[in-house]
């Protein structure tokens, strides 16, 4: 899971007393929940591709995903692993999932931004590929949904109705995900805004789906 931006790891302290809840809840058993820092630093945003500004695709799918098997008693089948983040880390995930699908066989997107942006389009296209428009477009999850054809991938999406930024751009990435042949699930919390109370959502709704996906059960 990636945070947003400005933030770090240090941050998904939500995932915690979900994780704990659902672990007294089911004797002990949870999914595995490990927050990457995809930024470097709070205050730099270099977007999750790899660019001049660092190789963060890179960097999660394959050095992270390589620490994780090697390091920790994990399944490598991609049933039981997904991707997931908010807002800056949310489109992350979905980018990750629609580039990756057989790495990661669910998605959970958190209030997430619709394109990998840092400030505005304009300056993305500046500062992040280097005055490349169309680089640009190759990497937003819009285009690369709809250039392939998914099956057996869950993604879920939340968000929250306070959130008049982000729950649109949620919508419309849960209906290309959805078009693109992913399994997909929609929520919004009411009252639910941008911050700590949409990554408690999103983790309460999400995790739940998760838990059943990777086939765990309580014994």
């Amino acid at each position: 899971m990636m945070m947003g931006q400005p933030g770090g790891p240090d941050q998904n302290q939500y995932a915690v007393a979900r994780l704990n809840a659902m672990a007294a809840k089911n004797h002990g058993l949870a999914p595995l929940l490990l927050t990457v820092d995809q930024l470097g630093s709070p205050y730099q945003n270099p977007v999750c591709v790899d660019s001049p500004s660092g190789n963060v695709y890179s960097y999660v799918t394959t050095d992270v995903v390589n620490f994780i098997r090697t390091n920790l008693n994990v399944i490598p089948n991609r049933d039981s692993w997904a991707v997931a983040g908010y807002s800056n880390g949310g489109e992350c995930a979905l980018s990750f999932a629609a580039k990756r699908p057989e790495l990661f066989g669910s998605l959970l997107d958190i209030s997430g931004e619709l394109e990998p942006v840092s400030g505005s389009v304009q300056d993305t296209v500046k500062t992040i590929f280097r005055g490349n428009q169309a680089s640009f477009t190759a990497e937003e999850p819009a285009t690369i949904l709809k250039a392939h054809r998914y099956t057996d991938l869950e993604a879920i999406f939340t968000s929250g109705t306070l959130d008049s930024t982000y729950t649109p751009q949620v919508t419309a990435a849960a209906a290309d995900a959805k078009a693109a042949g992913m399994t997909t699930y929609r929520f919004t919390g009411d009252a639910v805004g941008h911050r700590g109370d949409a990554v408690d959502y999103g983790l309460k709704m999400g995790l739940p789906l998760l838990f059943q996906r990777f086939g765990l059960s309580a014994r």
